[in-house]
């Protein structure tokens, strides 16, 4: 919790020096931890906290490529600080359905739906 009460304290030192400043917080280890917040004070400075909201696995490899076929590159690293089993599943999925030969790495959020399983 201590990355989310400094990017906290950084909101309201901005709304000190421009208090017409719209301020915006969300995404990654922030976002989820603000999930459960039930602190009205929090929205004394910060205007919008967004909840995860991640792309569509299509829109995400549609993205990768694009970006492959502009630069040569296979290797992706999905910023996201915890991304949701469902969505990397669906992910590998597309992968394999466009029979793209991508290397990728991102951080996941562990949770029930999660199952590890090895390779048969």
């Amino acid at each position: 919790m201590g990355t989310c009460y400094g990017a906290l304290r950084l909101g309201k030192a901005v709304r000190e020096v421009l208090p017409k400043a719209k301020i915006a917080l969300g995404g990654g280890f922030v976002g989820s931890q603000m999930r459960d917040l039930n602190e009205p004070a929090v929205f004394g400075f910060v205007d919008y906290i967004r909840r995860y909201d991640p792309a569509p696995a299509e829109r995400t490899v549609d993205r990768m490529e694009q970006l492959a076929a502009q630069s040569g590159w296979t290797g992706f690293c999905l910023v996201d600080a915890a991304a949701p089993p469902k969505l990397l599943k669906a992910l590998s999925q597309v992968l394999l359905e466009r029979g793209l030969c991508f290397t990728w790495l991102t951080d996941i959020r562990f949770e029930r739906a999660f199952e590890a399983r090895t390779p048969s």
